[in-house]
């Protein structure tokens, strides 16, 4: 048997709509008209947040829920190419999305620096492979732009914050030494390797009882916690389950004439609807 015939036969025998008892053959498999693409008109941005309010990740403003487990992954190349190292690959808390782009907050530092001036890559997946469900997966390039943090901060998790504040405290006195702190500098770049658990944990519930009272400091705040706004200039997105034949797939660019619409959102070409691989 060809492999791809087994390829069919395995659809066969997973799709709900053609278990065992119904009349299907192989050759009315093939000539199946696929499923409609979903609607794609409009700011991509936009349907991105809608379909994130679908999945009950955010608000009918685009600003995260509370609660909710809503990251995306961003990569950047840092260095050239040849032997050089691997890009930096980050999962980063969103607080919103919006026609302007996608807000998320990550630990200010080394690697924040280096965000904030290349071009990154990001993906974003959501959704649920099971009969009558879909999944998405967004993918773009862009640049992030620095957002003040007094935008995004009360969306975000308040121990995510904490331990970003913590993490900060202690990179401060990496000049003690560890049997004081618990922790000592490796080769692996700048992290930190915690020896003594119980002492950092102490510092995490400090920072995070300061942050309910309000007694962090703003300039302590900011020096923890960095805001970006992603700015895609190509958006793709993806779209399928197992009810349906083919996986729909669009792609987004920014026109060359404009950067944004006349109500400051971003502009947007007319989507394509590309091959699904």
């Amino acid at each position: 048997m060809s492999t791809a015939r087994r390829i069919l036969l395995g659809a066969a025998a997973r799709s709900p709509r053609l278990r065992t008892g119904t009349s299907a053959s192989l050759s009315s498999i093939a000539s199946e008209p696929a499923s409609s693409p979903p609607s794609v008109a409009g700011n991509p941005m936009c349907l991105l947040r809608d379909l994130s309010q679908r999945h009950r990740l955010c608000d009918t403003d685009g600003r995260r829920c509370p609660g909710k487990h809503w990251e995306l992954q961003v990569s950047v190349n840092t260095s050239g190419g040849g032997d050089a190292e691997p890009p930096v690959l980050r999962t980063v808390n969103m607080q919103r999305i919006s026609p302007l782009g996608v807000d998320f907050i990550m630990k200010h530092g080394k690697r924040s620096n280096q965000i904030a001036i290349n071009p990154i890559a990001m993906c974003i997946t959501s959704g649920s492979y099971t009969p009558g469900d879909t999944v998405e997966q967004w993918r773009a390039e862009g640049r992030c732009v620095p957002l003040p943090l007094s935008e995004v901060i009360d969306t975000a998790p308040s121990s995510t914050v904490a331990q970003m504040i913590a993490c900060t405290r202690a990179a401060s006195e990496s000049s003690a030494t560890e049997a004081d702190v618990g922790w000592r500098k490796i080769c692996s770049h700048d992290r930190l390797v915690i020896s003594r658990k119980s002492h950092f944990v102490e510092m995490v519930q400090e920072a995070r009882l300061e942050l309910q009272n309000g007694e962090v400091p703003e300039e302590e705040l900011e020096a923890s916690v960095q805001a970006f706004r992603f700015q895609p200039e190509r958006l793709e997105f993806m779209t399928g389950g197992p009810d349906q034949v083919i996986w729909d797939r669009f792609e987004w660019l920014r026109p060359a004439s404009k950067d944004t619409d006349e109500d400051g959102s971003l502009a947007w070409e007319e989507p394509k609807h590309l091959l699904p691989y």
